[in-house]
């Protein structure tokens, strides 16, 4: 028998398993990983959609509103006078906030819960600005957790 044809009687042998071992790893992927990543896009989706609302708060100068979809934790780091004297600022230096734009980018669960980060782009009447926000699953509810200007 020649070199290779050894190699290739090998090859017929070990075939087998090394298919065997790599289906294992599919099944485990697909029975264990992708319900989670499943679930995690899910869960980025809801976030997205309850951004949209807070950002349509905004957009419409409904403070308040905008105010009681902050978390907790949100709500301990700033007051709410603060935050709304931050959005009139804005408004003040680059004109009415005409329209957001978002996508959400990522989610992940982890021992503080399930967050997801969503950037956006805020279009003034004089400019715009990049803002990254995380958003923090309350219970059921989604909740701004807190942002930063990119």
């Amino acid at each position: 028998m020649s070199d290779v044809e050894t190699r290739k009687s090998v090859w017929v042998i070990r075939k087998k398993p090394v298919l065997i071992v790599g289906a294992i790893v599919v099944i485990v992927f697909l029975g264990v990983l992708a319900p989670l990543s499943i679930q995690l896009l899910h869960e980025m989706r809801i976030a997205h959609a309850q951004f949209t609302t807070f950002g349509d708060a905004l957009v419409a100068k409904d403070y308040e509103r905008a105010w009681s979809l902050t978390s907790p934790e949100f709500q301990d780091a700033i007051t709410k006078a603060d935050f709304i004297q931050q959005q009139k600022q804005l408004c003040l230096k680059l004109g009415a906030l005409k329209a957001i734009f978002s996508k959400a980018s990522e989610a992940e669960e982890n021992e503080n819960g399930v967050r997801s980060t969503i950037d956006a782009r805020f279009v003034f009447e004089k400019g715009e600005r990049q803002f990254q926000f995380v958003m923090k699953k309350n219970g059921t509810t989604w909740l701004v957790l807190g942002y930063k200007e990119l």
